[in-house]
Protein backbone atom coordinates (compact mmCIF):
# COMPACT_ATOMS: atom_id res chain seq x y z
CA UNK A 1 0.00 0.00 0.00
CA UNK A 2 1.35 3.36 -0.91
CA UNK A 3 0.23 6.78 0.61
CA UNK A 4 -0.16 9.82 -0.81
CA UNK A 5 -2.31 12.71 -1.53
CA UNK A 6 -2.90 11.85 -5.05
CA UNK A 7 -5.66 9.66 -4.07
CA UNK A 8 -7.40 12.93 -2.19
CA UNK A 9 -9.80 14.81 -4.16
CA UNK A 10 -7.91 17.88 -6.24
CA UNK A 11 -8.65 20.61 -3.49
CA UNK A 12 -7.61 18.44 -0.69
CA UNK A 13 -4.06 17.50 -3.04
CA UNK A 14 -0.56 19.23 -1.90
CA UNK A 15 1.80 19.91 -4.77
CA UNK A 16 3.58 16.40 -4.27
CA UNK A 17 0.17 14.63 -5.04
CA UNK A 18 -0.74 16.52 -7.95
CA UNK A 19 2.97 15.78 -9.62
CA UNK A 20 2.57 12.08 -8.66
CA UNK A 21 -0.47 11.97 -9.83
CA UNK A 22 1.15 13.40 -13.76
CA UNK A 23 4.44 11.63 -13.06
CA UNK A 24 2.56 8.11 -12.68
CA UNK A 25 1.13 8.90 -15.78
CA UNK A 26 3.91 10.05 -17.51
CA UNK A 27 5.67 7.03 -16.87
CA UNK A 28 2.85 4.26 -18.18
CA UNK A 29 1.97 2.68 -14.48
CA UNK A 30 -0.87 4.97 -13.29
CA UNK A 31 -3.37 2.28 -13.78
CA UNK A 32 -1.06 -0.55 -12.19
CA UNK A 33 -0.61 1.44 -9.19
CA UNK A 34 -4.31 2.97 -8.55
CA UNK A 35 -5.39 0.36 -6.95
CA UNK A 36 -2.50 -0.01 -4.15
CA UNK A 37 -3.10 4.04 -3.56
CA UNK A 38 -3.85 5.20 -0.26
CA UNK A 39 -5.01 8.41 0.76
CA UNK A 40 -3.08 10.09 3.40
CA UNK A 41 -5.13 12.16 5.64
CA UNK A 42 -1.88 13.34 7.43
CA UNK A 43 1.18 14.27 5.38
CA UNK A 44 2.58 10.37 3.88
CA UNK A 45 5.43 10.30 6.11
CA UNK A 46 3.26 10.19 8.81
CA UNK A 47 0.77 7.50 7.31
CA UNK A 48 3.97 5.56 6.39
CA UNK A 49 4.97 6.11 10.64
CA UNK A 50 1.87 4.75 11.61
CA UNK A 51 1.88 1.73 10.01
CA UNK A 52 -0.93 2.53 7.30
CA UNK A 53 1.09 2.73 4.44
CA UNK A 54 4.41 0.73 3.76
CA UNK A 55 5.46 3.21 0.53
CA UNK A 56 5.25 7.49 1.14
CA UNK A 57 5.85 9.95 -1.82
CA UNK A 58 6.53 13.16 -0.17
CA UNK A 59 9.17 16.33 -0.02
CA UNK A 60 12.31 14.92 1.84
CA UNK A 61 12.03 18.19 3.93
CA UNK A 62 8.41 16.38 5.19
CA UNK A 63 9.79 12.81 6.00
CA UNK A 64 12.53 13.72 7.94
CA UNK A 65 11.29 15.10 11.12
CA UNK A 66 8.74 12.27 11.41
CA UNK A 67 10.04 9.57 13.67
CA UNK A 68 9.09 5.87 12.31
CA UNK A 69 9.52 7.04 8.76
CA UNK A 70 12.52 6.56 6.75
CA UNK A 71 13.94 8.38 3.89
CA UNK A 72 14.91 6.14 1.47
CA UNK A 73 16.01 8.87 -1.40
CA UNK A 74 15.23 11.47 -3.98
CA UNK A 75 14.09 10.10 -7.33
CA UNK A 76 15.99 10.47 -9.82
CA UNK A 77 17.03 13.84 -10.95
CA UNK A 78 15.46 13.57 -14.72
CA UNK A 79 11.72 12.63 -12.71
CA UNK A 80 12.29 14.88 -9.68
CA UNK A 81 10.40 18.40 -9.07
CA UNK A 82 11.93 21.19 -7.33
CA UNK A 83 9.74 24.01 -5.87
CA UNK A 84 11.58 27.44 -5.73
CA UNK A 85 10.68 30.23 -3.48
CA UNK A 86 11.25 33.75 -4.02
CA UNK A 87 11.07 36.44 -1.22
CA UNK A 88 10.44 40.48 -1.69
CA UNK A 89 9.80 43.37 0.10
CA UNK A 90 6.33 45.17 0.50
CA UNK A 91 6.03 48.86 -1.48
CA UNK A 92 4.76 50.04 1.92
CA UNK A 93 7.10 48.11 4.12
CA UNK A 94 8.00 50.28 7.43
CA UNK A 95 11.66 48.53 7.85
CA UNK A 96 13.04 47.26 4.01
CA UNK A 97 16.91 47.26 5.17
CA UNK A 98 15.33 44.42 7.33
CA UNK A 99 13.81 42.61 4.65
CA UNK A 100 16.90 43.31 2.41
CA UNK A 101 19.20 41.93 5.76
CA UNK A 102 16.93 38.72 6.03
CA UNK A 103 17.11 37.64 2.49
CA UNK A 104 21.03 38.08 2.46
CA UNK A 105 20.38 35.84 5.48
CA UNK A 106 19.36 33.16 3.77
CA UNK A 107 21.55 32.81 1.10
CA UNK A 108 24.74 32.41 4.01
CA UNK A 109 26.84 29.29 4.02
CA UNK A 110 25.18 28.83 7.56
CA UNK A 111 21.94 29.00 7.00
CA UNK A 112 22.53 26.71 4.11
CA UNK A 113 23.93 24.41 5.75
CA UNK A 114 20.84 24.44 8.14
CA UNK A 115 18.34 23.62 5.43
CA UNK A 116 20.48 20.97 3.72
CA UNK A 117 19.72 19.15 7.30
CA UNK A 118 16.12 19.80 7.11
CA UNK A 119 15.90 18.01 3.71
CA UNK A 120 15.89 21.59 1.43
CA UNK A 121 18.24 22.15 -1.40
CA UNK A 122 19.63 25.98 -1.20
CA UNK A 123 20.54 27.82 -3.87
CA UNK A 124 22.89 30.63 -4.01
Amino acid sequence: MWASYEACPPEEQGASGIYLKELFARLGIADEIKPKIKAAPTSAAEFVAQGEAEIGMTQISEILPVAGAELVGPLPADIQLYTSFAGANGAAAKQPDAGKAFFKFLVTPDTAKVMKAKGLEPTN
